[in-house]
């Protein structure tokens, strides 16, 4: 790896041939440990499936035994169709008191913003989580009991007339510390590689994770040795958290998020499945990360929602009543705001805040449009006599000549009327280019890259980012959370990340 790692900021921040050798030997190492957190457990899956067209309670209800045997070799795939898959998984000896994971493989696919096949998983007869290229892994039960069986039935849906072969599940189990010692080490190392060769916090953390990974016994598969060394390679890891900032930091708001484009490349009918899919795995990880803040906005997707997938709308409703389901966005869909009318503009308000109003009890205060090309000048007016203080996007970055100077300003409109504007600055710490995105992976470099594109840092130090996979790519991802998780406990030389939502942002 030491000979072909490059870094692309070696030339700008002054690294030397024994500053890249080392930057590729830790990150090596970090792939080694990586390695380590999922592990192969005995299981067999015995799938069967059927391209019939049903409705989920008619699958769910299916005597899918009868349903023909699916194998390695079987070909599948319907475009624009359905494909149910149904099997049995039985819980190990070998997995006794463990988390027990599915991981799935297929043929992915990437498409603009999300990929090809689409699934849905459900655990008993309930919904569990999405499955696609970006969720890939299934938690079949935490502290696993020996003998317990689980139904386990995914809805796999595909966009393109493209067959595809076989469906790949690896029976894994997770090990929790050797995971949670990978994100203390991983995540501030991608910091110090974006600091400058003269930079004391490089060489400070590098030093530690360095320590840390020689404290670790890596030989062979997780055994014995490598479980007896995890203590002391944890308490050299908490050490860089410890580490004091020479700077002072700026703050990153944090909100997860899915942006869906109601029709694009797609059908309607696909975006009500999608928003099924992307909520579902929201909730999912709201169980397991208590921090977590997701928002989302479009009043008429949540409308398809109450309609098409009950039992995720009442458990959306659960969580917006705890806090941790952001409803915001005063309109109805994201519209386009320089071809429709001041009446269209106005109507959007009217129905969108009444369906947030009337389904949970919240009244909106910003209009969340950060993927429409172009703003009317009379919104600022439209804006403040409908009640609404706050306007966000992004969608200003997407061109190669003109920056907006400011990322937080007033918006003055035509009549004179202002109002409180944010522009999200996401992007990678390395870019000069002008493009942000709305859709951040929350890594290093893109917290990083935030604050450095941001202005005006002289007047504020606290920065928006929403994170997610959006259209279909199902949103926020555990990885990102982990991620975001030790930036908040602070490591120097990144900013602060602070897990809100918008409103408290603004």
């Amino acid at each position: 790896m030491e000979e072909f790692y490059v870094n692309p900021l070696s030339k700008k921040h002054g690294l030397r041939a024994d500053d890249l050798r080392q930057e590729a030997k830790l990150l090596r190492l970090c792939e080694d440990l990586q390695a380590k957190i999922l592990t192969p457990a005995p299981g067999v899956i015995d799938w069967h499936f059927s391209s019939l067209e049903f409705t989920v309670q008619q699958a769910l209800a299916a005597d899918w035994p009868t349903w023909d045997k699916f194998g390695s070799r079987t070909v599948w795939g319907r475009k624009q169709g359905h494909t149910w898959f149904a099997a049995n998984v039985t819980v190990a000896a070998e997995a006794a008191g463990k988390t027990l994971v599915l991981r799935f493989s297929s043929q992915w696919q990437d498409r603009l913003g999300s990929t090809d096949p689409q699934c849905l998983a459900y655990l008993n007869g309930s919904i569990v989580q999405a499955l696609d290229g970006n969720h890939t892994e299934l938690v079949i039960a935490r502290d696993a009991v020996p003998g317990d069986r689980f139904d386990l039935m995914i809805n796999a849906f595909t966009f393109f007339e493209r067959p595809l072969v076989g469906f790949k599940v690896e029976f894994l189990v997770r090990h929790e510390r050797a995971e949670q010692l990978y994100y203390d080490l991983q995540i501030p190392l991608e910091v110090a590689v974006r600091l400058p060769q003269h930079d004391e916090r490089r060489h400070a953390i590098m030093g530690l994770v360095n320590k840390s990974l020689r404290e670790l016994d890596r030989r062979g598969d997780v055994g014995e040795g490598f479980e007896m060394s995890l203590g002391a390679a944890e308490k050299i890891a908490a050490q860089i958290y410890a580490l004091k900032d020479t700077a002072i930091k700026p703050t990153i708001s944090a909100v997860g998020h899915t942006h869906i484009d109601v029709g694009w490349l797609w059908r309607v009918l696909h975006t009500r499945d999608k928003t099924g899919r992307s909520f579902a795995t929201a909730l999912a990880l709201m169980e397991e990360y208590p921090d977590f803040t997701f928002m989302y906005n479009q009043a008429v997707l949540f409308d398809f929602l109450k309609r098409d997938y009950p039992e995720i709308w009442a458990r959306v409703k659960e969580r917006v009543a705890s806090g941790q389901f952001e409803i915001e966005g005063a309109m109805w869909v994201e519209p386009d705001v320089n071809i429709i009318s001041g009446e269209s503009i106005i109507r959007q308000f009217i129905r969108g805040r009444q369906f947030h109003i009337e389904e949970f009890g919240v009244t909106p205060k910003v209009v969340w449009l950060p993927d429409t090309f172009g703003y009317s000048a009379n919104l600022p007016q439209i804006m403040a006599r409908s009640g609404f203080d706050y306007f966000v996007t992004s969608k200003l970055s997407w061109n190669d000549s003109d920056r907006q100077p400011f990322d937080t300003f007033f918006w003055r409109g035509i009549d004179g009327s202002t109002t409180k504007a944010q522009l999200i600055t996401t992007q990678d710490f390395d870019s000069e280019e002008i493009f942000t995105t709305y859709n951040s992976n929350l890594s290093p470099s893109e917290v990083m890259g935030a604050w450095k594109r941001y202005e005006p840092k002289a007047l504020n130090d606290e920065v928006l980012i929403c994170y997610g996979h959006g259209d279909g790519g199902g949103g926020p991802t555990r990885a990102m959370i982990e991620s975001g998780k030790r930036m908040a406990r602070g490591i120097p030389g990144a900013p602060n990340v602070k897990f809100e939502g918008i409103a408290q942002f603004l």
